[in-house]
């Protein structure tokens, strides 16, 4: 599968893989309040994804390896739509390329040669693999919280798509 087990490496449990559009950083809970509404009216026409080939972050020590998508002109639109939204609410973001990706493993800072061969080999058997196509129905905003095994995800809201109907639960308590 995409996540066969790599020696040295952690897999992201699946619940947790996820494309991110904007990292938000620290944010005060009334700000995220205050951000809902704004984020519910995005509302893009659903649009497909497509991940591809993989690729390894952090150069000659790996820290991470990803499936990159395609940066499709509905998902940048997305993202700079999104990013226009947070800066107009005072949210400060990173001035990073948008270099869409889902993180499909981790690499300790304490993988050796072993791993990396690992990770060779992986690589070497995903080359030619078939795309990844899904379509985009929602955004989410998450809170992240980092532990000692890596980033625990919570799902705050939910922002259903044009024409995509969702109960969501009310984070936020009225």
């Amino acid at each position: 599968g995409v996540q066969s087990p790599i020696a040295g490496a952690r897999a992201v449990p699946e619940d947790d893989l996820h494309l991110t559009l904007a990292f938000l950083g620290d944010q005060p809970d009334a700000r995220l309040r205050d951000l809902d509404d704004e984020l519910a009216t995005l509302a893009p026409v659903p649009f497909e994804i497509t991940l591809g080939p993989a690729s390894i972050l952090g150069g000659s020590a790996p820290r991470a390896i990803t499936l990159d998508a395609d940066a499709s002109d509905p998902l940048v639109a997305l993202h700079r739509k999104l990013a226009r939204t947070l800066r107009d609410a005072g949210v400060i973001l990173e001035r990073r390329r948008f270099r869409p990706h889902v993180t499909l493993y981790r690499v300790p800072r304490s993988a050796g040669p072993d791993t990396d061969a690992a990770i060779r080999t992986w690589l070497a058997r995903r080359a030619g693999a078939a795309s990844i196509r899904f379509l985009a129905t929602e955004f989410r905003l998450f809170q992240s919280r980092l532990t000692q095994d890596g980033p625990v995800y919570t799902s705050l809201a939910e922002y259903p798509f044009q024409g995509i109907f969702a109960s969501a639960a009310d984070h936020w308590g009225g």
